[in-house]
């Protein structure tokens, strides 16, 4: 018997390894594959399988033009039909909408910031010494 080792590769979709010696940041989850399932690579928790289901999805998403567009309608369709949805929600979560003010101040602080040292790196040519 042998366990599957679940590790992350850098396009972020999950991968199948046999690999005991494995970083354990890494490491998702171990199991023992079901004998009746000889094709099963994943976890049966809810965890694992949620993780799955997710990955495939992004994944879709990305390789899958047509199935993107569904998503992006069905989610457009579900705005329209709860546009009240966003304002009850930041109404009924007080401390959540101060913090999402304070952390959107500290993004558009950044992005001035930022945008100010992009445009001091110019130097007019007129007053540089060397011609």
């Amino acid at each position: 018997m042998f366990s599957v080792v679940l590790r992350v590769d850098p396009s972020g979709f999950l991968r199948n390894r046999i690999d005991p010696d494995l970083p354990l940041p890494l490491l998702l989850s171990t199991f023992q594959p079901s004998p009746y399932r000889l094709q099963q690579r994943i976890s049966s928790q809810p965890e694992c399988q949620r993780r799955r289901r997710a990955d495939y999805h992004r994944q879709k998403i990305r390789t899958d033009p047509l199935y993107a567009q569904v998503v992006r309608d069905s989610r457009r369709q579900w705005q329209a039909e709860h546009a009240a949805y966003q304002k009850a929600y930041w109404q009924a979560h007080p401390e959540a909408a101060e913090r999402n003010r304070t952390r959107q101040r500290q993004r558009d602080r950044q992005r001035r910031v930022t945008n100010l040292v992009k445009n001091n790196v110019l130097v007019p040519v007129t007053l540089c010494p060397y011609k």
